[in-house]
């Protein structure tokens, strides 16, 4: 998040909580991406949708700017 909003950050522990500094951020950025690390036994079936979740709102502000990349046909 930090490149997309070609922002330097410090190489802090705490970038997630920095990152809701940023003007281009997803909504619910920091919430998606804790979602599967707090994943459990009873829960792990879920992680691969919750990290698609992620990966989409990273893509969706490259989009709006055009900047999206191609992954081919995956």
């Amino acid at each position: 998040m930090f490149a997309l909003n070609r922002v330097p950050h410090s190489g802090e522990k705490r970038l997630l909580a920095l990152s809701g500094r940023l003007p281009l951020l997803p909504p619910h950025f920091a919430r998606q991406v804790g979602a599967p690390l707090t994943s459990g036994p009873d829960t792990l079936a879920g992680v691969p949708e919750r990290a698609g979740a992620v990966v989409d709102g990273v893509l969706a502000p490259l989009a709006s700017r055009g900047e999206r990349p191609d992954f081919g046909d995956t």
